[in-house]
């Protein structure tokens, strides 16, 4: 239960800013950022009814990674797969029965597309310290961008194009192309009616940033009685939800968004309610060890373990020894097309020891 006299700040779904805190930082006080609120950031209907439509699909066909969080959270773009049976760099988690190959692919895309109109509109957006914290973080690991899984070209400065459909205001859709703008950041995450508790993340940029498309309402209830507000609780803040909202907080601070009061559908079966958006999340772990392994300092287990932490069931499960292996084989090999040149000597590197590999981690079970 919100015990409102305990909030230091309470933004209305009407009210953004910048939020500043005074942090002691090298022997002395400074006033640093902690988080942003920008309203109605899209002003384009049509864009932003694509993006929100591109969000329904994506948590429609894809697996929920947080089954035991309110709500639904897909992982978009590259990742490091289940703890089970990985198999690509990139996130391959559609569950839809009715997805063809060409479905996925097509939906790969206009989830790159859309994360790429939020990365701009990002950087037309958000202060210098959310910008540069990003541009670090990419120029630091050298990572790819999310990029369709391969669908879409870039240079070295993740600079190229993508088209995105919009509706013309009819039932038909124009198609708009972006030419020599950067690509997103690698990963990301599509979102319905997710809540979760405060909490805290570790990742390899200071800053996350969410995309809040749509909150629809017929319940009839008051706005301010539907939940699904953001907290930065470290600061005593809480900033009321509202369509068209852009948040940026530090990442590593205790945060969270509160339960959805609503749920269900009508007598016609139309939902009652939802919430959707976008946010920019990344592992804080994988971008270390690809610099690591790349320069041959990590083998296959020790990249293995600090990739994707596990430790082999001591009663017994070969299902992890086989799962670690193609996990290994195919993150490290499959890291990215633009290594394409490195991908013949990790293959026959993988391959010699993939054996000892197995062998090592089952002598351990």
């Amino acid at each position: 239960m919100l015990d409102k006299g305990q909030l230091q700040l309470d933004l209305k779904a009407d009210e953004g800013g910048l939020i500043y805190a005074e942090e002691k930082r090298k022997g002395r006080k400074e006033l640093c950022l902690v988080g942003t609120v920008f309203r109605n950031v899209c002003e384009n209907q049509a864009a932003l009814d694509m993006v929100d439509e591109t969000i329904r699909e994506s948590v429609d066909a894809q697996r929920d990674i947080r089954m035991d969080d309110a709500g639904h959270l897909s992982l978009n773009g590259f990742t490091a797969g289940s703890r089970n049976a990985p198999k690509f760099h990139w996130a391959k988690n559609i569950i839809h029965r009715n997805y063809t190959d060409d479905d996925a692919k097509k939906l790969n895309y206009r989830v790159s597309a859309t994360f790429a109109l939020f990365w701009n509109m990002v950087k037309g957006t958000a202060p210098e310290d959310v910008i540069n914290d990003f541009k670090q973080f990419l120029l630091n690991t050298g990572i790819a961008r999310m990029d369709s899984s391969g669908q879409m070209s870039y240079d070295k400065n993740g600079k190229g194009s993508y088209t995105v459909e919009i509706g013309d205001g009819s039932s038909s859709t124009k198609p708009f192309t972006f030419k020599d703008v950067e690509l997103s950041p690698p990963c990301g995450a599509s979102a319905e009616n997710y809540a979760r508790f405060i909490h805290r993340e570790a990742q390899p940029h200071e800053f996350s940033v969410s995309w809040t498309t749509s909150r629809f309402n017929s319940a009839g209830l008051p706005d301010s009685q539907l939940g699904g507000n953001f907290f930065i609780a470290q600061y005593g803040i809480r900033i009321q939800s509202a369509a068209n909202t852009m948040i940026c907080w530090r990442s590593r601070e205790w945060h969270g968004t509160s339960l959805h009061t609503v749920c269900g559908v009508d007598s016609r079966g139309s939902p009652l309610y939802h919430q959707r958006g976008i946010s920019f999340v990344t592992s804080n772990r994988i971008p270390k060890v690809w610099r690591s392994y790349d320069k041959g300092s990590l083998s296959h287990e020790s990249a293995a373990q600090q990739i994707f932490g596990l430790i082999p069931d001591p009663h017994g499960n070969q299902d992890i020894a086989d799962g670690l292996k193609d996990k290994l084989d195919t993150q490290v090999i499959s890291e990215h097309t633009r290594r394409s040149k490195r991908k013949k000597t990790l293959m026959r590197k993988a391959q010699e020891s993939e054996m000892a590999l197995y062998k090592s981690w089952m002598s351990r079970i």
